[in-house]
């Protein structure tokens, strides 16, 4: 892993104070809430649009800790990468379902509930590897 120079730098757009500046331009919505902590400020801010500033602020808190113990970034990386790696598969699919379904036979009728059931499980995974285990095979919000 090597973050490219020009981009070993702390933007202010995600800084604690921009969050915090970004966070009170919404005091009129009804889920604003004074005094809240930082992961519901992050929250508000996505669902409001302000997606830019959240990347911003989770960017450099992982370019801080790159910049302030290299090796030991360096020795998690593999982790973290493998973890973000099986999320995007899980989310993005392992195939085009719909084309690896698209027949009427029986082998693609069973390849495609083959599919929903390993999205299933993995999304159930994800959840409780999180610590969520309310609803952990729900199937809400899940196209199959």
């Amino acid at each position: 892993m090597n973050i490219p120079q020009d981009q070993r730098i702390i933007s202010e757009e995600g800084s604690q104070e921009s969050i915090d500046k970004w966070y009170q331009s919404f005091h009129e919505k009804e889920d604003f809430i004074v005094d809240a902590d930082i992961e519901y400020k992050l929250s508000l801010l996505l669902k409001h649009g302000r997606i830019e500033e959240v990347g911003y602020y989770y960017r450099n808190r992982y370019v801080k800790e790159y910049l302030d113990n290299k090796e030991a970034y360096e020795k998690e990386y593999p982790t973290r990468s493998l973890e973000e790696s099986g999320n995007n598969l899980s989310k993005n699919g392992f195939v085009d379902t719909e084309n690896a379904s698209n027949g009427t036979g029986l082998r693609n009728r069973n390849l495609h509930v083959k599919l929903c059931i390993l999205t299933m499980q993995l999304v159930a995974l994800i959840r409780a590897q999180r610590g969520r285990v309310a609803k952990l095979t729900s199937v809400e919000n899940i196209a199959c």
